[in-house]
């Protein structure tokens, strides 16, 4: 799995989203603090992303994974 960061105030920038390149199968979180950046990462497939994802909801988790291109309702259950 292919991992970087982002910085928060590049998230939304042109050249950040030219770096995803499966963004079907990638997710990012935030890290802690006000300044904090951005984690991506790129799952084998996106079954896995969305069960990751899915498990992490059950499990309330404070820092979860958001899909790049966002989860249909009934995926992944």
């Amino acid at each position: 799995m292919k991992k970087w960061t982002c910085p928060s105030g590049r998230m939304n920038d042109e050249n950040n989203q030219k770096k995803i390149e499966y963004p079907d199968r990638t997710a990012y979180k935030a890290g802690e603090g006000i300044f904090a950046d951005y984690t991506y990462q790129v799952w084998p497939n996106r079954i896995s992303m969305v069960k990751s994802i899915r498990m992490q909801e059950k499990a309330g988790s404070i820092h979860k994974w958001t899909a790049v291109i966002p989860l249909g309702e009934t995926e992944g259950y």
